[in-house]
């Protein structure tokens, strides 16, 4: 697949996927281009000092098996108007290693183990400006690894209470919008909740239930 420079392309939807696995990367990167018609290039590795000048064409990143330290969440603010939104593709379905890659901000965890076909539908899914986490992950989740009750989750409970919009509570918290998504689909999971409207209404009947109170 050519690498191709998205400064000089036209195009709605641009992602730039990187990783060493280039049989991997590759296969994915024409899948994409062909089911969904976006511009996709491809990355060996990106440097730590990469500027977010070089990424400000990019509407996602992908990243295949990262290593601790070569996630450049650095990047995940460019561009004047809009967000980088970062996937990260793995084979660790640890579920405190993944919970460490949304609590720094991204947007998405796809296991290796997972068909194209569902791969393609996280990347649209995220697109769209949602949050994706794989079910194994809540099948292995262990309260060990991330304790239910947190005080972030009572916190943002009340101001979902109080009306307060998913940007107005990144902003109360100072916590990226992923973070919030996912404090607030954990919620609707707990509390049987179909959409934000129900969650709403269910905390402000029975807060002394609330299952993530500190």
């Amino acid at each position: 697949m050519q690498i191709t420079k998205i400064e000089q392309i036209h195009a709605t939807k641009s992602i730039v996927i990187v990783g060493s696995d280039g049989m991997f990367c590759e296969m994915l990167g024409r899948y994409i281009e062909e089911n969904e018609k976006y511009i996709v290039s491809r990355l060996n590795s990106i440097a730590e000092n990469a500027s977010e000048r070089e990424f400000d064409g990019y509407d996602m990143m992908i990243i295949h098996e990262p290593s601790t330290k070569s996630v450049p969440w650095h990047l995940l603010r460019v561009g004047t108007h809009k967000t980088l939104k970062m996937v990260i593709i793995t084979d660790h379905n640890i579920w405190s290693l993944v919970s460490s890659y949304y609590s720094k901000g991204a947007h998405g965890v796809i296991l290796n183990s997972m068909p194209l076909n569902t791969m393609i539908n996280v990347v649209r899914f995220v697109m769209s400006g949602e949050v994706y986490a794989p079910v194994e992950m809540g099948l292995k989740r262990r309260e060990s690894e991330v304790p239910a009750k947190t005080a972030r989750g009572e916190t943002i409970a009340k101001l979902v209470v109080l009306g307060k919009t998913n940007k107005e509570i990144c902003e109360i918290l100072n916590v990226p919008m992923s973070t919030v998504k996912m404090d607030i689909r954990i919620l609707c999971k707990k509390r049987y909740a179909r959409n934000r409207t129900e969650l709403a209404v269910k905390l402000a009947k029975d807060t002394a239930d609330l299952d993530m109170s500190a």
